[in-house]
């Protein structure tokens, strides 16, 4: 497995806005993928987007709880949403629904 390898960096983010594998794997709602990263001893939990989200936020956006209680109780002490974003976990989706 691709983690097992010494120089992989678990926290690399995408070019485009800054996504992590964990945020990747949190967002598509892939729990397997998600622990396994959270098992790594270099992981980032609280690592986030260009936009300020980290990956507990896009498990509460997809309504995934419990890959965001798992995300949580590895979490350093972040914020679900960066101060700069401006929004909040109660702000409203496109549908006027809050997480």
């Amino acid at each position: 497995m691709l983690l097992e390898k010494p120089d992989i960096d678990v926290n690399a983010k995408t070019a485009y806005d800054g996504q992590t594998a964990l945020i990747l794997a949190a967002a598509v709602d892939h729990q397997p993928i998600v622990e396994a990263l959270l098992a790594h001893p270099g992981i980032e939990a609280d690592a986030k987007t260009t936009l300020g989200y980290n990956a507990a936020l896009y498990a509460l956006m997809i309504g995934n709880t419990e890959i965001y209680n798992i995300l949580q109780a590895h979490s350093t002490g972040g914020e679900l949403l960066h101060q700069k974003s401006g929004g909040s976990i109660s702000t409203p989706d496109i549908f006027g629904s809050r997480p």
